[in-house]
């Protein structure tokens, strides 16, 4: 039987290969599958606004080059953020702000905020101190946020004047990414699926410390991470898993629908 099911999924960047990016429009998309489990990525504006968008420089997702953080947030709203998604998009999706996508969200259920490396500690202290504020404008305590970075660094800055959970990003073993997140106070770890083996599952589970697998892009292996012990699975292909699972679900077991593996997960974080 099929053991990965809707409430495993995590929209990666909304659902990056089925909509824009990082987009309102692309998390609206995830909410109208069902999905209210979103990843996304923030950098600062040149008006130390919280942009959404991956990458530092806005040339891949709108077509025009420059650093966002270089860029006033006003000029960045005027962009189409749709250059890189190659199918059709009835409309035009600015760069929006974090308060922007997730003041939308009435029914957010679980949201992945990372935040990219920086080089400064001044620059981490900064992201902290503005992301903390967006915290508790938008009352995250309640829809079972995590701050995620591959930063180390900056998660302990943030760890320092944010009680919201944090969350260690890692592909690297060599880092030894388990004891790096435990020894920072991670709640969570946002793991490469490659580094996932059974070893590895094992001493999270050992630890207590729930996993986010990424990206993962098919349902088969998904199902499989979910059976080793994944708490979530993060995948560009939300519609994707979403059809997979219901051609697997039997026509009697709607029930599993609404199994909430992230339950865990979001009592470690709210205790």
């Amino acid at each position: 039987m099929t053991v990965l099911n809707q409430s495993h999924i995590i929209g990666h960047r909304g659902a990056r290969a089925e909509a824009p990016e990082n987009t309102l429009g692309g998390f609206r998309f995830l909410r109208d599958l069902g999905i209210n489990k979103a990843e996304l990525d923030i950098h600062h504006s040149a008006d130390h606004k919280l942009m959404v968008m991956h990458d530092d420089n806005k040339l891949r997702t709108t077509g025009v080059a420059g650093d966002i953080g270089k860029t006033p947030s006003t000029d960045l709203k005027k962009l189409n953020a749709t250059a890189d998604f190659k199918k059709p998009w009835p409309q035009i999706e600015p760069t929006p702000e974090l308060k922007e996508v997730l003041s939308d969200w009435d029914k957010l259920e679980h949201i992945q905020i990372e935040v990219k490396p920086m080089e400064t500690t001044e620059a981490r202290v900064a992201m902290a101190q503005e992301l903390k504020k967006n915290c508790d404008d938008l009352n995250l305590q309640s829809k079972h946020a995590v701050i995620t970075s591959s930063d180390p660094d900056f998660l302990r800055e943030s760890i320092k004047v944010n009680a919201m959970p944090h969350g260690l990003i890692a592909w690297e073993p060599e880092k030894r990414p388990l004891e790096t997140a435990q020894s920072i106070g991670c709640k969570l770890l946002a793991l490469d699926h490659a580094l996932y083996s059974k070893s590895m599952a094992k001493a999270c589970k050992k630890a207590n410390l729930p996993v986010s697998l990424w990206t993962v892009n098919d349902a088969k292996l998904a199902d499989k991470m979910v059976r080793r012990g994944a708490t979530s699975i993060i995948t560009d292909r939300p519609q994707a898993f979403v059809n997979w699972i219901n051609q697997k679900q039997p026509a009697n077991d709607g029930f599993m629908q609404k199994i909430k593996p992230l339950a865990w997960l979001q009592s470690k974080i709210t205790h």
